[in-house]
């Protein structure tokens, strides 16, 4: 209730700031720390404990941060460190960041450009909750699990790239993400959490591939849009009956590997009304490192998600699909046609 405070400097040597400590403080305009290190450290209660809250500019020994790069002695980043400023443009944060608090980054909607990096383990919840400037985002295969509400609310985001080594994708994760068109759920994810893709409404594309992931109620709720549902596994996952809205299973195709649709028919999948075989997805879950150019008497084409074509390899010319950034692609060859994950 300091109405008349208008700056403050926290030191480095604070490791901690208690409950509502600076509430109403209305008047407060500009909050600057002596180190970005000891920022990250410190205990912030809830979020009037953070001056930032209020602020919204941060200020590192007096110079305002835009372009914020965690520094490499930072173990991790606690609750609320960021909450609401919206002075930040872009964020990198490095591998030895193990852990991102809850709240961490939450509603630092200026951001624009997010750079996660291989070595962190867990994003908490909300951490970035209503960052809706993201537009690109990759989760490197470090990360355990994403908490509730970690990324929901990023209306801004087009580009989504979840790698293989997340286990568990917390309660409406991604929920209100407008900007997604498509969504790949790689192999290591166990569970998807209650309305974890809620509202995305430009949904159009869904593939799953693991046959133990649980996929609980209204994950999908409000993705109305949903068009294609690639399952790439020959058995069934768990699906809650609610996880898609009724229109999406009346109207969306379900492609599924060839000669599992009796399994697929004898579980809840069979809520959806068109059911389709492809031969290709049979061989999804196969792992791909090298085509054999020197053997191969075929020609090649590479494709993205999109169906463009991004390659074409003549027999016996030198290609290793390492050349490929990493991603999803269609080989298809005169023969057989692959779906491949380059990792």
């Amino acid at each position: 209730g300091c109405i008349n405070l208008n700056s403050i400097t926290i030191p480095e040597n604070v490791t901690s700031i208690g409950y509502d400590a600076f509430k109403d403080c209305n008047g407060l305009k500009t909050a600057n720390f002596e180190s970005l290190a000891s920022l990250c450290r410190i205990s912030f209660n809830n979020p009037y404990s953070n001056p930032l809250y209020l602020t919204h500019n941060l200020y590192i020994d007096n110079e305002l941060i835009t372009d914020l790069i965690i520094p490499g002695n930072v173990g991790g980043i606690g609750d609320y460190v960021f909450l609401d400023c919206t002075s930040l443009t872009s964020v990198t944060i490095p591998g030895n960041v193990a852990n991102i608090g809850n709240h961490a980054f939450q509603y630092c909607s200026k951001i624009k450009a997010l750079t996660l990096s291989e070595g962190i383990g867990k994003i908490g919840n909300s951490a970035f909750r209503g960052c809706s400037g993201i537009k690109t985002l990759t989760i490197p295969n470090s990360v355990i699990s994403i908490g509730a509400d970690a990324f929901s609310g990023c209306s801004g985001m087009t580009v989504f790239d979840l790698q293989n080594g997340i286990e568990s994708i917390g309660l409406y994760a991604f929920s209100c993400c407008s900007g997604l068109d498509s969504i790949y759920i790689p192999n290591s994810v166990k569970e998807i959490g209650v309305n974890a893709f809620e509202d995305c409404t430009k949904l159009k594309t869904v593939t799953i591939t693991n046959s133990g992931t649980i996929i609980y109620s209204s994950v999908f709720g409000g993705c109305k849009n949903i068009s294609k549902v690639y399952c790439t596994m020959e058995t069934p996952c768990y699906l809650h009956p609610n996880a898609f809205d009724s229109t999406v299973y009346e109207k969306a195709q379900l492609f599924i590997p060839i000669n599992t649709a009796d399994s697929y028919k004898s579980s809840e999948w069979n809520l959806f009304g068109i059911m389709e075989e492809m031969e290709y997805l049979a061989a999804a879950n196969r792992e791909y490192t090298s085509i054999d150019s020197n053997h191969q008497t075929e020609s090649i084409d590479v494709f993205n998600t999109k169906g463009l074509r991004i390659r074409h390899i003549n027999p016996r010319e030198s290609f290793n699909l390492d050349e490929l950034p990493t991603g999803i692609y269609i080989i298809k060859t005169e023969s057989k046609t692959y779906k491949i994950i380059n990792r």
